[in-house]
């Protein structure tokens, strides 16, 4: 997959129904329905996309992990409450998500563009702001982060919830070779300051050069690499 976003022009009236909603969120107080990953795998995962120590921004820190049925993995990150009862930073990810596939079909939909044109999702949007009798998601912008030598796609999107709140999210594409995997920052309800470009240091704490590294070792040598398993990378540059 080229590094390139999914479109160059800048922000897109992309509308991606539900996949995240239904996938994975927790603004939504949508759980993930599977298995609780023991203590030990859950480890692994997070040593094998951070190192053994990792040292996370924005005061995140690991809250579970699970697997399900369809072989995806998820780890979850989130910034504890504050003791003295202090609000948390509006500018800032509250909640980190990483969800592994077992493929790279779901990572190619969660970029691709819908074929809601402009005008009728902001007929949605104006719709749901005068009654918000549903559940919305409206993109409010696509583009890249670039970091290091990496550059990877975003999708910053708004879910709009029919109990008259709402919170941004941002989905970044952080396959690396045959991992293919997803990253989902969520920010504070109702907080309008969500900068894709603020999740530098977050990206930047990932082991993306040594996850690049283990899968040319592991493609050259033809061990545990499908065909087309890397059809959603993002490579060095």
């Amino acid at each position: 997959m080229s590094a390139s976003p999914a479109n160059a022009t800048g922000p897109s009236p992309f509308f991606v129904a539900g996949l995240l909603a239904v996938l994975f969120s927790a603004a939504a107080a949508i759980a993930f329905v599977g298995l609780r990953l023991q203590g030990a795998e859950a480890g692994l995962l997070v040593e094998e996309i951070f190192g053994a120590e990792p040292a996370l921004p924005f005061g995140l820190e690991l809250a579970g992990a699970a697997t399900n049925a369809n072989q995806q993995r998820s780890i979850r990150f989130a910034r504890p409450a504050a003791e003295d009862g202090a609000p948390e930073p509006a500018d800032e990810p509250n909640e980190v998500t990483i969800l592994r596939y077992a493929g790279p079909g779901p990572v190619q939909r969660l970029f691709a563009p819908s074929p809601y044109a402009p005008d009728e999702l902001a007929r949605r949007v104006e719709e749901w702001k005068k009654e918000p009798n549903r559940d919305l998601e409206a993109v409010l912008g696509t583009g890249e982060i670039r970091f290091g030598r990496w550059r990877v796609d975003y999708v910053h999107v708004r879910l709009y919830f029919k109990n008259g709140t709402f919170q941004d999210v941002v989905r970044v594409n952080t396959t690396v070779g045959d991992l293919t995997q997803v990253l989902f920052a969520f920010w504070p309800k109702g907080s309008e300051a969500a900068d894709p470009q603020r999740l530098v240091p977050l990206l930047e704490a990932m082991r993306f050069d040594a996850m690049w590294e283990d899968y040319q070792t592991r493609k050259a040598a033809e061990e545990g690499v499908e065909r087309g398993a890397d059809a959603a990378t993002n490579v060095p540059g």
